[in-house]
């Protein structure tokens, strides 16, 4: 089926533009091909794991997995679960504000900063002891709850000017596609709109798209702008069981089953207001709109050995996690524009509503730690932590079926092998004890997953506490910051790709309240 070209539209009359559309939305519903969502970013996303659920791991940098007896820990090393020597139940209250100046890298323009500040429960858990008799097990402890491992709120917006527009990317991806090949979240959208157009109407076997910003016979400076609001978290459910023998030595694994649940709502702008003169173009605006939710399994083995006593040593393989992902998106498309002779028109047009479920596999990770107690004075803690980012992986669903998702798996799980490469965590922490009393403190360095990027995020921490004989209390503050470089959208062409420098900070306030028995 061949739809009337959107080119010869753009200068004829309004009569032919109620015909172009009816036309058009048949193209949109005879097309059947699948559209993926997909990105090396959800890879990150899910594999990139700050912690942070307990007051008295947060206050330390996440670091006491060799000394445990923090329930925020076993997310870490289960094996510190072995050096529990009593029953205890505990919960975390939290507090997180966001804050994020963002850029556009273009000439002359300013960062623009945004913040949001929510509240929340990071971890609960239960922890129940015993003392088996007549054996040199010491205590085997038996764990169950949650603890969060990740947050994914951010918002931000940006202005400024910068080369190129969207629409470069819509032509790439339409090029050498008919009409009613083009992708229904995307290509399709511009097209109907009439934001793209093959120049050439007499052949419509072989599109060769344009669109109202190549005829300015330069790569034009355009005005842009984007506001971004991400929600959401992953949290851990998990059962783990731990036990020390002889004081001396401590195993433990846990069984964590990850519930995500992730929103996304972009909203992009671009418009004349920039230095350069657009033939026929007035404004455009691109909104998506992503919400997955998820559930997955993994497995976490831990050991901590103490060879005197005050040194003790820990290390943890966590395997990948098994994430089942269930996705559901859709796109939409305005472009204002004024043919030739005066006509102005304002073109709305909004994507199906799509679902996806895939599967995803996180990265091994592999931990390293070591704990060194001063007499009764307090203690010092360190923790190395190795993820394999690259081995992160997709696998979607009825690829035997489905062709172009085959193809698209493969190519997308090569991209994060050649993009992405293995990053080394450090956390410190120290522990002061003075008499019930607990003050604390840490540092984290955090590799980036991307390979050609050679910045590190960095955090610190500070936290006190009470210890009594029934009850604890734990107050802990975390300060992260992280850099990174966002693209509103990908084309080949490095002259015309918008990038956006954002630099994100999040301070969380976590109060731990514990009861034993």
């Amino acid at each position: 089926m061949n739809c009337i070209d959107s080119y010869t539209f753009q200068h004829t009359k309004p009569l032919i533009m109620r015909t172009r559309i009816f036309i058009s939305t048949i193209c949109l519903i005879a097309v059947t091909g699948s559209s993926f969502a997909q990105n090396i970013s959800d890879a990150i996303r899910y594999s990139y794991l700050t912690y942070n659920s307990s007051a008295r791991n947060a206050g330390l940098n996440n670091s006491i997995g060799a000394l445990g007896t923090d329930f925020g820990a076993i997310s870490q090393n289960p094996g510190g679960l072995g050096w529990y020597r009593s029953s205890e139940f505990n919960f975390s209250l939290a507090t997180t504000g966001y804050n994020t100046n963002a850029a556009l890298f273009g000439t002359n323009n300013t960062s623009t900063e945004s913040s949001v500040r929510r509240f929340g429960l990071p971890g609960m858990g239960l922890v129940l002891n015993t003392e088996p008799v007549g054996s040199k097990w010491k205590h085997v402890n038996f764990a169950i709850g949650y603890n969060q491992v990740a947050s994914f709120r951010q918002e931000y917006g940006y202005k400024g000017i910068s080369k190129g527009s969207i629409m470069d990317y819509f032509v790439e991806q339409a090029q050498g596609k008919t009409a009613d090949q083009l992708d229904d979240f995307s290509t399709a959208l511009a097209y109907n709109a009439y934001g793209i157009y093959d120049p050439d109407t007499k052949n419509n076997n072989d599109k060769e798209w344009t669109s109202d910003f190549a005829g300015v016979g330069k790569i034009p400076l355009v005005s842009k702008s984007q506001d971004v609001v991400n929600r959401g978290y992953m949290s851990e459910i998990l059962m783990a069981l731990g036990a020390n023998y002889d004081d001396k030595f401590a195993v433990g694994a846990s069984l964590g089953i990850p519930v995500l649940r992730y929103e996304t709502q972009k909203y992009y702008q671009e418009n004349t207001s920039g230095p350069d003169t657009i033939p026929y173009f007035n404004s455009l605006s691109w909104t998506e709109n992503v919400e997955a939710k998820g559930a997955g399994v993994n497995l976490k083995l831990g050991a901590s050995f103490r060879p005197i006593q005050a040194v003790r040593l820990g290390v943890a393989i966590h395997t990948p996690t098994a994430l089942a992902i269930s996705e559901s998106y859709n796109n939409s498309l305005v472009y204002d524009f004024t043919t030739p002779d005066g006509s102005s028109y304002n073109e709305k047009q909004r994507s199906p509503d799509g679902a996806y479920d895939y599967s995803m596999f996180t990265p091994w990770r592999f931990i390293g730690d070591a704990g060194i107690i001063v007499g009764k004075h307090g203690f010092l803690s360190a923790e190395v932590e190795y993820v394999d980012y690259p081995n992160a992986s997709f696998k979607f669903n009825n690829t035997a079926d489905d062709p172009d998702a085959k193809e698209y798996e493969r190519t997308l799980n090569k991209e994060i092998t050649q993009n992405l490469k293995s990053g080394v965590n450090y956390k410190l922490g120290a522990e002061v004890v003075l008499g019930d009393f607990r003050l604390r403190g840490g540092y984290g360095i955090y590799a980036t997953p991307y390979a050609n990027d050679s910045n590190t995020n960095s955090s610190y921490s500070f936290g006190l506490g009470a210890r009594l004989e029934k009850f604890y209390f734990d107050l802990g503050y975390v300060h992260t910051q992280q850099s990174q470089t966002y693209k509103p959208y990908v084309v080949n062409n490095v002259e015309t790709q918008a990038l956006v420098n954002t630099e994100s900070n999040a301070d969380r306030i976590i109060l731990t309240i514990g009861f034993r028995f």
